[in-house]
């Protein structure tokens, strides 16, 4: 029974039309006609000649990092110490000094000695602290390694078994400024074998003995003794202080007790020689006074009449 009536809207975007109703008051709402044109999608824009782009492919998560942390010293070690057939608790200096021993290329400044028990070391070889000791142990000190030698209790030769040694091996032409050294441990340490290495140990230092009772109870008199000097001095320096209370009102501002007694006692003693000078000064003056009040008086003893100089007269 209601009257409807129909407008047309044109839309700017499309060509489509759509037939909205106009509805009266109190008239019930009817459905929204659109023509078939208008359900084309809005968001499609015009092709550009280009071709459409791939779709994404699906991501795929990241494995978690398993076992990508760095080794432990210790397993670096036994990495290495399985790579050059050494037991896993030989020393790192030992390892090295072995290898580097067995190293033909350095054979002109550390080798082993014909029998294979031995070190042939040249201290004082610039190429032995370029080529083994800095990069290996990060100094190119011959005494270093002499020390680091005696950590690891080798024992060096002495001249009359060097000279021997050296004779074997045909190693007498070394110049005198850079001669050889030979040094071994106790038949642990020997060319071809690495199963007695970790057996050489640093020298562990000796522990701390306590001293005799004798020792202490002197110890125990001297510190007695010490406390009553200490004692004596601060009751001296307390009655210094009492003494020289109304002059020593700058010392308070020091905080330390022995530079306030210091301090006292240069100003007593400067006070000492400030009257001293006084009074020399007082009979400089006085003398002077006399000699010119009395300018004929002669300092020379007057003699007597009928006196004799001579004491045996």
């Amino acid at each position: 029974g209601a009257l409807h009536t129909t407008s047309t809207i044109s839309d700017p975007c499309h060509s489509s039309t759509a037939a909205l109703p106009l509805q009266r008051q109190g008239s019930t709402p009817t459905l929204l006609k659109l023509s078939t044109s208008a359900k084309v999608n809005k968001a499609q824009k015009p092709s550009s000649g280009l071709p459409p782009p791939e779709p994404a492919k699906p991501c795929t998560p990241l494995k978690p990092r398993v076992n990508r942390s760095m080794p432990h010293k210790r397993q670096l070690r036994k990495i290495e110490s399985s790579i050059n057939n050494h037991h896993p608790d030989t020393k790192s200096f030992i390892r090295v000094l072995w290898d580097e021993c067995d190293n033909e290329a350095n054979k002109d400044y550390l080798r082993w000695d014909g029998e294979g028990l031995r070190l042939l070391v040249r201290l004082q070889s610039t190429e032995l602290g370029q080529k083994v000791l800095l990069p290996h142990f990060g100094h190119a000190n011959g005494a270093s390694f002499l020390r680091q030698l005696n950590v690891y209790t080798f024992v060096r030769l002495h001249r009359d078994s060097l000279q021997t040694v050296l004779a074997s091996n045909n190693l007498l032409d070394a110049p005198p400024t850079d001669p050889w050294s030979c040094f071994f441990q106790d038949d642990w340490i020997r060319s071809g074998g690495t199963d007695n290495l970790r057996k050489i140990t640093a020298n562990s230092k000796f522990a701390r003995q306590d001293p005799p009772a004798h020792k202490t109870r002197l110890a125990r008199i001297n510190a007695s003794a010490k406390l009553a000097r200490v004692a004596t001095f601060v009751s001296r320096s307390h009655t210094v202080e009492g003494a020289h209370s109304l002059t020593t009102t700058r010392s308070l501002k020091h905080p330390n007790q022995g530079r306030t007694v210091r301090y006292c006692s240069s100003l007593a003693h400067e006070r000492t020689i400030h009257t001293l000078r006084r009074i020399y000064r007082q009979r400089q003056l006085s003398s002077l006074a006399g000699k010119q009040t009395n300018p004929t008086r002669s300092t020379t003893p007057t003699r007597l009449a009928g006196t004799s100089s001579s004491p045996s007269e």
